[in-house]
C-alpha cells in the first residue's frame, strides 16, 4: 500500500487531476438498482456499494446478492469489465472507488 506522500502515488494518480471524466469514460452510469424481488439465490454476482473500498474490492460473501441471467438480460443490467472504475456516490461510502480487475 502506498502512502499519500509517496512520490510513486503522486505520479501514478497525477494525471487524474487534469482529466475530465467525459474525456476518459465511454459509459458513465448511476448503476443498476435491483429490487429484492428481482434477486436470486445464485447466478450473476451483484456488486454493491459495500463492496467498494478505498481503491480495493471488498469481498463480503455473507452479504452477497445475485441475479439470474434471465433477469439480468430482461432488466438490461450493466456488465462491468476488467479496467472499469467504480465510484460509490452514497454519503457513507463517499470518496471510495476501485479499479475493477
Amino acid at each position: 500500500m502506498h502512502k499519500r506522500n509517496d512520490s510513486r502515488f503522486k505520479f501514478q494518480f497525477a494525471w487524474l487531476m487534469w482529466m475530465r471524466l467525459e474525456d476518459i469514460c465511454t459509459v458513465f452510469t448511476d448503476g443498476d438498482w435491483i429490487e429484492s424481488k428481482d434477486q436470486a439465490d445464485e447466478g450473476i454476482r451483484l456488486i454493491q456499494t459495500g463492496n467498494i473500498g478505498m481503491g480495493a474490492y471488498l469481498e463480503k460473501e455473507e452479504k452477497a446478492k445475485y441475479i439470474s441471467e434471465e433477469t439480468f438480460n430482461k432488466l438490461k443490467c450493466t456488465e462491468i469489465f476488467s479496467g472499469d472504475i467504480l465510484v460509490s456516490r452514497l454519503p457513507e461510502h463517499c470518496r471510495k472507488s476501485m479499479h475493477y480487475s
